[in-house]
């Protein structure tokens, strides 16, 4: 505006000098005519003058229009050159970096980076400068303190260049956190899911195997006991025994491996935790070093806190996890458990679990020790997988703690970090359904014969051996099958000649229960027990539907199947005796 200023001014000193020289040779009509085209002449300038100021104003809204856009766009805007400075930002990368606008003007771009995404940027810059169409930087930015954002750096060449005539870049740059949070979090949710379907398959696969394995442990055992029974020396009999001592820790694996696949009730019932740590912490006490220190500690407020458990199943997820912790601080460490209560939203329990939300007892047992590896940690519950020497553990620990947690309908987390300890969370509800009673094994004990008639179904045909030996010498007269549908055939043919039904649970054609429903439709007064190693879906109100009487979990001692054949047979006498009484 002042140049237009200039001109208008030396417009009107040119023309007062020509009026002053011409103003000799006009006449009066003269000086009129040109003063008034003068005038005239100075009316439009004094327009023009004024659309000067007012375009001036306009374009300097636009300027502050565009400035404005520029510095508050959602997304960051630098100009660098070949070098990786800095020469232009706006307002809103200032924001992103928390550093006053000023600061960043010759700063050098890889100086606001993490030092991995430096690394890349100063790596990649070269290429990236050189041909920047469709490319694209993801990067992350240091903002104050611990904080930092995830970019997208995208960028386009300039037409314009320094006044060295080097080229220059106009980037612009996305704050991409939100959507990285959400695709870590869809990872993590995809990787729960695999780890709950890997979980299922192998429990399933877990059902499978300790099915097969159970028969084959029957069987050592049941010819075991009957030799037992046929033997009087002293010698061989301490052998048997030894053999016996064998297979029950066989039978002890078996069952850690249907307590992973969540298919083997427990007896639970109101549990005070307390009592229960406070109990085996003791009992760890006097068997883990001295130098391993245990530090216990739990509110007045929560001595009291009770869920529904199983002691021994709850103990022995404490013992594991407590020797787990001493073996990873070498007996040199500590021991920290403690006991809360926490209120989980859908949000906090991983995808594997099927839990729900609500208010649960959490135990907390944390070591100082040389913590779990990133990459093993969504292996650690699987089962046979572990990180110890071998002959130091079968790596069923963790995946029956696991298991045993799953029944409780509770969940298990772990937080590690290598060589600073690992920490797991136990989650308890604190309500919870009562869980079906489950026989314990008996020891051998004096048994009791009878003389009723006994069929046994099973497709393993050196079991129904065994057990027709065991049930022979006994005094029961016992006749096998080893086809389901073949034994409910030879059934319907006389419904009354046998007075117990002792059926396998999984086998081809009909299942025991299958079978036991048939055989109840035509037999209403028959009696039935189930043996099975497989939890999956029976419960005392199924059994009273189908009409099964008793329940005997594989592999079954002499002492247990007699006991239990004993008990059903007459307790269907005395209620038979009672009917007759009241007629």
């Amino acid at each position: 505006m002042k140049k237009s200023s200039d001109t208008l001014t030396e417009l009107r000193r040119k023309a007062e000098e020509k009026v002053s020289r011409l103003s000799d040779k006009f006449d009066q009509d003269d000086h009129e005519r040109a003063y008034h085209e003068l005038k005239v002449h100075q009316i439009e300038l004094e327009m023009q003058n004024q659309q000067l100021h007012e375009t001036q104003a306009e374009l300097e809204n636009t300027v502050k229009s565009y400035s404005d856009l520029y510095h508050h766009t959602p997304i960051g805007f630098i100009t660098i050159d070949q070098n990786g400075f800095i020469l232009g930002a706006n307002e809103t990368f200032a924001r992103m970096c928390s550093i006053p606008l000023h600061e960043l003007h010759h700063s050098h771009a890889s100086n606001l980076l993490v030092p991995d995404s430096e690394a890349i940027f100063r790596q990649r810059l070269p290429a990236f400068f050189k041909k920047p169409e469709g490319k694209t930087l993801n990067l992350q930015l240091r903002k104050t303190g611990q904080q930092t954002c995830y970019i997208e750096l995208q960028g386009r060449h300039l037409p314009i260049k320094t006044p060295e005539q080097k080229p220059l870049l106009a980037c612009s740059v996305l704050d991409v956190t939100l959507r990285q949070k959400a695709l870590k979090e869809k990872r993590e949710v995809e990787q729960q899911l695999r780890q709950k379907y890997k979980m299922e398959a192998i429990g399933v696969l877990s059902e499978g195997i300790a099915h097969n394995f159970n028969n084959s442990l029957m069987i050592i055992l049941g010819n075991i006991e009957l030799a037992q029974l046929k033997n009087t020396t002293p010698e061989v009999d301490a052998f048997l025994n030894n053999a016996k001592l064998g297979l029950n820790s066989s039978r002890d694996l078996v069952q850690q491996i249907l307590t992973y696949g969540r298919k083997a009730p427990a007896n639970q019932g109101p549990t005070t935790l307390m009592t229960v740590i406070d109990e085996t912490l003791k009992l760890l006490r006097s068997t883990l070093p001295t130098t391993l220190e245990i530090d216990w500690s739990v509110s007045s407020s929560l001595k009291t806190i009770s869920v529904m458990a199983n002691v021994n199943q709850l103990q022995e997820v404490i013992i594991n996890l407590c020797i787990n912790a001493h073996h990873a601080t070498r007996g040199l460490g500590k021991i920290r458990v403690t006991l809360e209560k926490a209120d989980l939203a859908a949000r906090d329990i991983p995808s594997q679990f099927n839990c729900r939300p609500g208010r649960y007892a959490r135990i907390t047992i944390e070591d100082n020790g040389s913590g779990i590896p990133a990459h093993v940690l969504d292996k650690i519950f699987d089962p046979f997988f572990t990180t110890k020497d071998v002959g130091e553990g079968t790596g069923m620990g963790l995946a029956t703690v696991s298991g045993i947690m799953e029944q409780h309908a509770g969940m298990i987390t772990v937080d590690s970090q290598v060589g600073k300890g690992t920490a797991f969370h136990l989650y308890f509800p604190l309500i919870a359904v009562r869980r079906m009673e489950q026989d314990n094994h008996e020891t051998y004990q004096k048994l009791e014969a009878g003389r009723e008639r006994i069929l046994v179904v099973d497709d393993e045909e050196l079991l129904t051996d065994i057990w027709s030996q065991v049930l022979t010498e006994f005094g029961y007269t016992v006749t096998c099958m080893n086809d389901s549908e073949e034994a409910l055939r030879h059934f319907s043919a006389d419904p009354h000649q046998f007075d117990l039904v002792i059926s396998d649970q999984t086998m081809p054609q009909l299942t025991g229960e299958e079978l036991s429903a048939k055989l109840v439709k035509i037999n209403p007064n028959i009696k039935i027990i189930l043996c099975t190693g497989n939890y999956k879906r029976v419960n005392r109100e199924h059994f009273d539907k189908i009409g099964i009487n008793d329940l005997l979990v594989k592999p079954v001692d002499i002492s247990v199947l007699l006991k239990h054949v004993r008990k059903t047979l007459d307790r269907e006498s005395a209620a038979l005796k009672s009917a007759h009484s009241k007629s």
